[in-house]
């Protein structure tokens, strides 16, 4: 049986917020290696890979509109909320010097990030131009019918040339394709990491559609091995372990030195809990503590930033618990106010269903 939504996918998130989180506090340095966690995840989970029929979702403007506007209605709000109380209660933004990377309006609509912000940039142009690409591959797909592959070798097809595709952007293209106003400077677009994680979506929908039963005992051992030393080396290659064994590592950032290993690496972790969805790996990730922590990622993303000046400790393992717990702290209560109803409200443009959520405040179910 093959996973599903419910499975170790929120696990994934929590244990990549927890390195950004502890590295913008000092403490392990692997930022980078949490980014490509959710830089995967982003482009896997586009390409719709729980449906065992690939819809294309693009073939009309109007279905183009609805994905825009549940793309707003999901991160914009949580997004502005985070800003304007940062601005409020930290004075972090300015509505005035509009030439500055602190300028609120210019943050908002994602033209100058200022500090962690410059992902949330990414991620936006991402979901910006994804329609295209999935015109592009619909195109592909067609195509495709009309030669002797069947729809497995179709999906794998498409998540090869995706890969392709994703090299010759990041050795050629990249240096002069979009270029992102983040942190004071220009930064490159970082398309490769979306589209290795749109090419893990096909592998999967590959899997789903020929009926593969993974339920060979050694393979699962050996998947679920794979998953939790990857987990363990995200944590094993800080440059505060790898001082130790060489000082002159202690500068060796790898999740930004190495960030496309990483992607893949967190893509492949993907596809094997949602392959064993019974596995061990899928089990410990998918626990409720982990599950909850990843559900409120997106918000606990948002705003621990704003706490680092307030809770500053030059015991960086102190600082990062302090931070970590205030922003799982508040993190829960924007989540229950502002994001859960904007979730609810994203699926069928019902204002009933949230008013409905607000009467009985459960959040089991999102």
């Amino acid at each position: 049986m093959l996973g599903n939504r419910k499975s170790g996918l929120d696990g994934l998130r929590a244990f990549a917020i927890t390195l950004i989180v502890a590295s913008h506090c000092g403490f392990l340095g692997q930022g980078g290696v949490g980014n490509c966690f959710f830089f995967a995840l982003s482009g896997f989970l586009l390409v719709k890979p729980f449906s065992q029929e690939y819809a294309f979702e693009f073939d009309s403007l109007h279905k183009i509109g609805r994905y825009y506007s549940g793309r707003i209605i999901r991160i914009i709000p949580p997004f502005w909320c985070s800003l304007w109380l940062a601005t409020v209660f930290k004075q972090y933004y300015t509505l005035a010097e509009w030439d500055s990377y602190y300028n609120l309006i210019l943050n908002m609509f994602f033209v100058k990030s200022m500090g962690h912000l410059w992902f949330l940039q990414q991620e936006m142009v991402f979901y910006l131009i994804y329609p295209l690409f999935a015109v592009i591959i619909l195109g592909v797909w067609q195509l495709m019918k009309h030669s002797v592959l069947t729809p497995a070798q179709r999906y794998f097809a498409i998540a090869v040339l995706l890969v392709v595709v994703s090299r010759v952007y990041s050795k050629y293209w990249m240096s002069g394709f979009i270029h992102l106003c983040g942190n004071g400077k220009e930064q490159p677009f970082l398309l490769e990491h979306f589209m290795i994680g749109m090419a893990t979506g096909f592998v999967y929908k590959g899997i789903v559609s020929k009926g593969f039963k993974l339920t060979i005992p050694v393979i699962r051992v050996v998947a679920d091995g794979f998953v939790l030393l990857f987990l363990i080396s995200c944590i094993m290659s800080s440059h505060e372990v790898l001082r130790r064994f060489n000082p002159s590592w202690d500068t060796l950032y790898v999740g930004w030195r190495y960030t496309l290993i990483f992607t893949i690496c967190a893509s492949i972790a993907i596809l094997i809990l949602l392959c064993f969805p019974n596995g061990f790996a899928n089990k410990f990730l998918g626990n409720r503590c982990f599950a909850y922590i990843g559900r409120h990622s997106y918000i606990i993303y948002l705003i621990h930033w704003y706490f680092l000046d307030s809770f500053r400790q030059d015991n960086h393992v102190l600082f990062f618990g302090i931070v970590y717990l205030v922003s799982v702290s508040c993190a829960a209560m924007l989540r229950a106010l502002v994001e859960v109803p904007c979730l609810i409200y994203a699926k069928d443009y019902s204002f009933q269903r949230v008013k409905d959520y607000f009467k009985n405040l459960k959040l089991d179910s999102y």
